[in-house]
């Protein structure tokens, strides 16, 4: 009985954790994990593009996003409202809506 009542609160601790995004230090984790994390960790420190236009509205980011490496250094991109496509400049951008066919976003409900 006192093992599952360990095992409950190992489990009770573990959804917390997840729950509250508690993160593990490197040393509690096994080497190759660990490895792994601090390649991520580097690998996604830095943000590529410092604002979005998406319609009508500029947006400010936040995170880093795996865009392709040509659109890594671009300082804007421009992504239709409609079919989601993304471009680098905004000429690209306005003979893109002038020729999307698609008049609003794909399925029923974004």
């Amino acid at each position: 009985k006192q093992w599952y009542q360990r095992r409950v609160r190992g489990n009770q601790k573990r959804k917390h954790d997840e729950i509250n995004h508690v993160q593990t230090s490197y040393a509690e984790m096994d080497p190759t994990t660990a490895a792994l994390e601090r390649e991520h960790e580097d690998f996604t420190k830095i943000k590529y593009c410092d604002s979005i236009v998406f319609g009508n509205y500029e947006i400010d980011t936040w995170y880093y996003s795996p865009y392709p490496e040509e659109y890594e250094k671009c300082k804007r991109l421009y992504i239709c409202e409609f079919c989601l496509r993304y471009m680098k400049y905004a000429r690209t951008y306005i003979n893109h809506k002038a020729k999307c066919e698609q008049k609003m976003p794909a399925g029923k409900e974004i």
